[in-house]
């Protein structure tokens, strides 16, 4: 939330306390993880990272809730699931979506929850699979976080 200090009258060019410092919330905005057709050989059973996906940092200092989407283009074993973890130093990593069905088609799309207040930072974020069954190989058009 922006909050102006600036007083008001005066210099029109500003955004005066009056105009802004109502609640504002922006639209959610997404945050790409996998934007190209990734297939997971042998999702295994296990929590698992995942595959070929680099982890990467993000500010998510002033996000309040958070979740993740993902485009299935081949499912994977019935009960198979993704979701986004979070870690400050990349050796202690912690939930930070809820998780979404990886076994249809199609887009899939977690429930929105509140962000972890510990994630409420400069943090890493990386993929996480889990369900699998070391066989069949889900496919993934994009994954990516929404947040807002």
């Amino acid at each position: 939330t922006f909050v102006s200090t600036k007083p008001d009258g005066g210099d029109t060019t500003l955004i005066r306390p009056s105009d802004w410092n109502a609640v504002h919330s922006a639209p959610p905005f997404i945050i790409p993880l996998v934007t190209a057709s990734t297939t997971w050989s042998n999702m295994p059973s296990a929590a698992t990272e995942f595959t070929g996906t680099p982890r990467t940092k993000v500010d998510l200092t002033n996000v309040t809730d958070i979740r993740i989407v993902a485009c299935v283009g081949v499912v994977g074993f019935a009960g198979s699931t993704l979701a986004i973890q979070y870690s400050t130093d990349q050796s202690a990593w912690s939930t930070l979506t809820p998780t979404v069905a990886v076994d249809a088609l199609n887009v899939q799309v977690s429930a929105w929850a509140a962000i972890p207040v510990g994630a409420k930072a400069d943090v890493f974020v990386r993929i996480l699979g889990t369900g699998g069954n070391g066989t069949i190989d889900p496919q993934f058009r994009l994954v990516h976080l929404q947040v807002r």
